[in-house]
């Protein structure tokens, strides 16, 4: 074999195996643990880093097995976050079981109520029962979201939090938004349990404000001011602009807000969110990011087929406009929620 095969085919493996991690990644993130572990077994783990061989190595253990409780927990937070990582090692296996997993952690959630905090609920409904548990967990000291993150049932727990008020610049307009910067945590959801704490909600909006997990960003940068900031407090004003709107538009809008204000990160957040892009309406956020990734394919090139852009020569997404291409897109979005009702409209990607 000559010296240029050689390096065609080191290149080809190369790829190959990049193009299985974002694959591997994006099942993951949509909860589909099951059909990433297949994939986790063929990556070839001598092409990656340190850190990456030891994730690959820790899920493929984590999945191929049973979940195993500790012995003996005295904490009852700590017993609280095994019951929720036993719920979510099954339903990530097993997604379409999740009716009957839903039931199992609704019941040792009642029992956990009852032997720590004494509370005996007699209601099955899994709405209560998770925003009874938020208020006990609060009462222990801790500070947390329960409820559901789409499509599982999520808990984070963190124990310091800081409040501080931004005003942030949107594309359609200005929100001044009161920040919880969180950290200490102990427990980061289902998305750290399924890719081996490798990824994880860096925050979220609620009407009361938005959540930041510090960890997740160094709060001088622009990911932060883009990829958290206009992203969620995209959220909280189409929140009020469209309180019925649904999950996927509303992370679509978010996505969008993000493109229109980056400028040294935006080439990042288009690989990132074209390689975890999949049409998959259960999942809002790789859904939102199949949507984005084509719209903006045929705003800037004119061409149908999803992800045309990666295809382009180096440094063509370097010289894209995508701020304008997205303030576009986002207008054109406000305009057709806008004509199906501010207030009744519930989604209109596809």
């Amino acid at each position: 074999m000559t010296k240029r095969k050689r390096v065609d085919l080191v290149m080809r493996k190369e790829l190959l195996t990049d193009v299985l991690y974002d694959q591997f990644i994006s099942l993951c993130l949509q909860g589909r643990c099951s059909e990433a572990l297949v994939i986790a077994k063929k990556v070839n783990t001598n092409k990656l880093t340190i850190r990456k061989k030891k994730m690959f190595r820790g899920y493929i253990e984590r999945f191929s097995s049973v979940f195993s409780k500790p012995k003996k927990i005295k904490d009852p937070i700590q017993d609280l976050t095994c019951i929720y990582k036993n719920y979510w090692h099954h339903i990530l296996l097993e997604n379409t079981r999740q009716k009957a997993f839903d039931k199992i952690l609704l019941k040792q959630l009642k029992e956990w109520m009852k032997n720590v905090r004494g509370i005996h609920l007699k209601t099955n409904s899994m709405e209560k029962i998770v925003d009874r548990l938020k208020l006990e967990i609060k009462a222990m000291g801790y500070n947390c979201i329960t409820g559901k993150v789409p499509p599982f049932q999520e808990l984070e727990i963190w124990k310091t939090q800081k409040v501080v008020t931004y005003s942030v610049n949107l594309p359609e307009g200005t929100e001044r938004v009161k920040t919880f910067l969180m950290s200490d945590f102990v427990i980061k959801g289902w998305l750290a349990y399924a890719t081996m704490g490798r990824h994880y909600p860096g925050g979220w909006a609620k009407k009361e404000g938005l959540f930041c997990n510090t960890q997740a960003y160094d709060l001088r940068s622009e990911k932060f001011r883009v990829s958290f900031l206009a992203h969620e407090a995209q959220y909280y004003s189409d929140y009020k602009k469209f309180p019925g709107l649904g999950s996927a538009d509303l992370e679509y809008r978010a996505k969008l807000a993000e493109f229109a204000l980056a400028k040294k990160t935006t080439q990042k957040v288009y690989q990132l969110f074209a390689s975890r892009a999949a049409y998959n309406k259960k999942s809002p956020h790789a859904f939102s990011s199949f949507c984005v990734i084509r719209d903006l394919t045929r705003e800037i090139s004119g061409k149908e087929d999803f992800k045309a852009l990666t295809r382009m020569p180096n440094g063509f997404l370097r010289r894209v406009n995508f701020s304008q291409a997205a303030v576009r897109l986002m207008k054109r979005h406000s305009q057709a929620l806008q004509s199906q009702g501010r207030r009744k409209v519930k989604n209109f990607i596809e």
